[in-house]
């Protein structure tokens, strides 16, 4: 019985050969004279020896031997032998396997180049003149059955090629030596597999970037020549290579049938390529999503893979077979793989230790945690601390680790597993590296690939996995969406910005989107599974519901804990209406905190697993459909600033305008410029009231007006009703609602009217038009369902670092006598349980740090109470506010841009985007506080407004603005305003200076579900 990928004589000299750590030196050789040194074959016994490293998970040691080979290949003149295809492709392997993919990929590339270089050797070959014959009916492998009516081939391992020998008449009319022709021993079948293995590798690294390059066009036309002794058996292994080739040029119709035909030599016979066949016709049924068909096919290539001793498609065949069989729910995968596993022992240490990970990750996703975790005990630990470790193996083992903590309940544990796992697939993801030599070839300027094929290459490598990549690949397809690749998404928008306005949108949008999905615990899947199963499915539209649905039927227990949950949402209301009988309700409240404790089990569990995932938050809807839900005269204006520059666009209903920003360098300067001249210097020290009557910052305003928009044909404010508008980076800090209307625009006309028109005098685009901003411009016009009729939530600790404790308490008792439902939050349960059942949230705390928005408190933490973070107001369990206000948050604009933050705008954009995806349709947020009554009033006022009204919903900008009007017209109690110094001879009347009301930014996701009425008559 063959337990090794090797012959038995072989496998002891390869065995030999890694101990003494020789391999035989270069043979330079002439056509017909002398034959291989020590009567060794081609490809060597070093070539095993490459082979059997990798097997016994020497990575390292692997690729030496094989680099060795390489080095020492045979060579005519300059010329390599077809030898070297082996040995590069031992090479290739050998990298692989370390993650190297750049080395490997030109390993690959180099053996194709000279398999086309020596396209006919096959024709040389001296195959036997009988019939092909079989071994037997007996076959190797002991953990299944082949239901092919097939059996394997003896194919001899070793034959001999005829080489050289002189053309008499050449020797005859210029001279030379008269040489015989040779035979040199050759082993073919391995040449043509290490092929084969070249060519799937290096599709399965590049993806559809495989498509292209000379290497595979040279050896795919070497192989439609069909270089093998005509209607020979050898044909098989022709029509396998070539459909190979087919199908990493992306002619799977042309590969299909190549392949199949392939599969049998002699009508009957299985070859050793037939592994090999068998995984891409099962590739070619994953990618046609047909995971039961893929898994068949993996696992009839198990079979003749041990039947041929061909570690290396033993290895791919199980981990394919698992992947599939493991997103169809199939029980086959524990018995076959512990069977495997055994057989494997002591022979293939590489193989078992695949098999065994494998094994552990589906014992524990059938709820079997201790045999897994036995699985996972098994394991070599030497092998595990080297490169093996480090590599595939290691890898799985720990996501399967890591399935087995959060399924015993220990989340930590099983995070620091998982993130194990992530950061070791991280450089070993294809995704990623298809990613990154994309970005090479656009940034290099190559001309091998066009704006419109960069432009659709970007949008799947960057576009979410599908979701049964998930099924597929978890650990892979976490490590994608978990990275940030802000190289690539900004490269992306070059050919894009060629393609038209709509391909620079889409691709700007996918970016900002990443931003903060990258932000969040696995690239937002955490998030996209909790906030589907928590919903409400009478909200949801059908297709969600349908999937919710599934996904709870998949996991009973989920759904178990999620509607014991709602039961306890009547009693905890009430319980939050009557904090007096705090103790009596204190059972309710620990019963929700152990409930939520088990949903983020789930949650982790589940987003850690295979399953199928649809990203959905923030939602990626093609420019045009977020035109369509654009009302008439409602605007978005939307910027993309990143390293090669500043681009503005401008969107109605019916068209769009976009325009690059000249200068952005003179822009930032300019608004850091206004950030000072509005008063905002230092985060705590207060501004004077002498500053505040200085008028300086309408000539900055009118100064970034210019700047930002002398480049378009735009003019805001003219027959404009509402302006949505999503910033990038520093433009997040800019208060838009000071900057004058068509100041550039009448600059740009050469008006001397215009210039002469005091700044001060000029409209600003607040009163020319409601403003409102968005993070993205998907969610500038999200869909959601009105809702309302809940508890007003309000939490207050200090507004500013030296309010004293009765300070809080004033407020506190101000909102509650203000507003009828009013509540106040931490007096009776868990202040994130009790926020989330409110209907309005309004927290009035200094919010700051260095840390990162996800760390960051959204509510202080009051007598020994935790604090509230944004990124536990984003987990589980469902929130119910709709409304949040926040005008404590202190950004990094806050000490008045003296030194420009690493990322400018990114805490208000996820802070923003955290509140939204919470479920919040509507938030206050601020650039910097200033902690008085004023703030108070407008935050009063805004809610008042807001809260009136069957038809409030539909403009929350014209609250906040009415409310600006309403408190800015009030003459300030400087007593109470600690951000402001009084000075000698200085009053101020009212707070219509910017200081007070534009440090606050209204984020809203427009008026909700669309009615069913006809759609909006486009702009005239």
């Amino acid at each position: 019985m063959l337990r090794s990928p090797l012959r038995a004589p072989q496998f002891a000299t390869a065995v030999l050969l890694l101990a003494a750590g020789t391999v035989r030196g270069q043979a330079v050789l002439q056509p017909g004279i002398g034959a291989v040194p020590g009567g060794q074959t081609v490809p060597t016994v070093a070539y095993d020896a490459a082979l059997a490293a990798l097997a016994a998970g020497d990575f390292a040691g692997g690729l030496e031997i094989a680099a060795q080979e390489y080095r020492g290949g045979i060579r005519a003149g300059s010329q390599r032998w077809i030898d070297s295809i082996a040995a590069a492709t031992a090479v290739g392997e050998a990298n692989y396997e370390l993650g190297r993919f750049r080395e490997a990929i030109a390993a690959y590339d180099e053996a194709l180049l000279l398999w086309a270089t020596h396209g006919d050797w096959l024709l040389a070959v001296q195959f036997p003149a009988q019939p092909l014959r079989g071994r037997g009916p007996q076959r190797v492998a002991t953990w299944g059955r082949s239901q092919r009516p097939t059996s394997p081939a003896a194919i001899p391992e070793q034959l001999s090629i005829r080489q050289g020998g002189a053309d008499p008449q050449q020797v005859l009319r210029q001279g030379g030596v008269l040489t015989a022709p040779v035979n040199y021993p050759v082993r073919p079948q391995e040449i043509v597999r290490a092929l084969v293995i070249a060519l799937y590798r290096r599709a399965e690294i590049l993806g559809e970037l495989s498509r292209e390059g000379a290497a595979l066009d040279e050896a795919a036309k070497a192989l439609v020549r069909r270089p093998a002794p005509p209607n020979h058996w050898s044909q098989s292994w022709i029509d396998v290579a070539l459909g190979i080739a087919y199908w990493a040029q992306g002619k799977v119709d042309q590969a299909t049938p190549l392949l199949t035909r392939g599969l049998v030599a002699a009508g009957e016979f299985d070859h050793p390529l037939t592994s090999w066949g068998l995984i891409v016709l099962g590739r070619i049924a994953l990618d046609a999503d047909q995971p039961a068909v893929a898994a068949r096919y993996f696992e009839e290539a198990t079979y003749t893979a041990a039947d041929f001793g061909d570690a290396r498609a033993l290895e791919e065949a199980f981990r394919l077979a698992f992947a599939a069989r493991m997103s169809t729910g199939s029980g086959w995968v524990p018995a076959a793989f512990s069977t495997a596993a055994d057989w494997a022992r002591g022979t293939l240490p590489s193989l078992r230790a695949r098999l065994l990970s494998m094994q552990a990750e589906a014992l524990a996703a059938g709820g079997d945690f201790r045999a897994a975790n036995a699985a996972l005990g098994d394991l070599d630990g030497r092998l595990m601390r080297g490169d093996f470790g480090r590599g595939a193996c290691g890898i799985q083992a720990a996501h399967a680790a890591a399935i087995v903590a959060y399924g015993a309940g220990d989340v930590s544990a099983g995070d620091a597993d998982l993130a194990r796992a992530l950061d070791l697939a991280a450089p070993r993801t294809p995704r990623l590296f298809q990613t990154a030599r994309l970005v090479e070839l656009v940034m290099g300027g190559a001309t091998s690939i066009s704006d419109r094929q960069a432009d659709a290459l970007f949008a799947r490598l960057l576009g979410d996995p599908p979701a049964r990549e998930f099924a597929l690949d978890p650990v892979g397809s976490l490590a994608t969406i978990s990275a940030p690749r802000r190289e690539a998404f900004e490269a992306w928008l070059g050919p894009a910005a060629q393609r038209g306005p709509d391909a620079l949108l889409a691709a700007g949008e996918a970016r900002l989107r990443s931003r903060w999905l990258t932000a969040q615990p696995l690239g937002g899947r955490r998030h996209a599974i909790g906030s589907l199963a928590a919903a409400d499915p009478e909200s949801l539209p059908r297709d969600d519901a349908a999937r919710r649905a599934a996904l709870l039927a998949r996991h009973p227990d989920f759904a178990r804990v999620l509607d014991e949950t709602v039961k306890l949402r009547p009693a905890l209301t009430a319980a939050l209406a009557d904090p007096a009988d705090a103790p009596g309700h204190r059972a309710a409240w620990d019963s929700c905190a152990a409930l939520v404790r088990q949903q983020r089990q789930f949650v982790a569990a589940l987003a850690a697993g295979r399953e199928p995932t649809v990203l959905d938050f923030p939602p990626l809807e093609p420019p045009p459909d977020v035109r369509r839900r654009l009302p008439n005269r409602h605007l978005i204006l939307s910027f993309q600033w990143t390293t090669a520059g500043l681009t503005g666009a401008l969107e109605s209903n019916a068209r769009v305008a976009t325009w690059q920003v000249k200068r952005p360098a003179t822009l930032a300067k300019e608004i850091a410029g206004l950030v000072k001249a509005i008063g905002v210097v230092d985060a705590m020290a207060p501004v004077s009231t002498e500053r505040l009557a200085e008028t300086v910052w309408p000539g900055a305003a009118e100064r970034v007006e210019r700047l930002l928009f002398e480049n378009s044909k735009v003019a805001l404010g003219e027959g404009v009703e509402e302006l949505v508008i999503v910033p990038d980076g520093l433009l997040w800090y800019l208060p838009f609602e000071l900057l004058p209307v068509g100041s550039a625009r009448e600059v740009a006309a050469e008006d001397p009217a215009a210039r002469a028109t005091p700044a001060e005098e000029r409209r600003s685009l607040r009163d020319a038009c409601r403003i409102r901003y968005a993070p993205t411009r998907g969610l500038a016009v999200r869909s959601f369902a009105v809702a309302g009729g809940g508890p007003l939530g309000i939490h207050a600790a200090r507004l500013h670092r030296g309010d004293r404790p009765e300070v809080a308490a004033e407020v506190l008792a101000h909102f509650a006598e203000a507003f009828d439902r009013a509540v106040v939050l931490g007096a009776s349960g868990p202040l994130a349980l009790e926020a989330a059942l409110c209907d309005r949230l309004v927290l009035c705390d200094e919010l700051a740090g260095d840390e990162p928005i996800a760390d960051r408190p959204l509510a202080v933490g009051i007598g020994g109470r935790p604090a509230l973070t944004f990124g536990e107001w984003v987990a589980l369990p469902a929130k119910r506010p709709r409304v949040v206000l926040v005008p404590g948050l202190q950004t990094d604009m806050a000490d008045g841009l003296g030194k420009m933050p690493e990322r400018p705008g990114e805490d208000m954009f996820l802070a923003a985007t955290d509140l939204l995806a919470a479920g919040a349709h509507t938030a206050l947020i601020g650039r910097w506080r200033t902690g008085g009554k004023t703030s108070l009033d407008l935050m009063e006022e805004f809610l008042r407004g807001f809260g009136e009204g069957d038809d409030a919903r539909a403009a929350p900008a014209e609250c906040w603005r009415r409310a600006v009007d309403v408190v800015a017209a009030e003459e300030p109690d400087l007593a109470r305003e600690p951000r402001v110094k009084p000075s000698p001879g200085a009053g101020l009347r009212d707070t219509t200076h910017p200081f007070f009301w534009s440090g606050y930014a209204l984020i809203d996701c427009g008026p909700g579900r669309p009615s069913e009425a006809a759609a909006p008559r486009a702009d005239p």
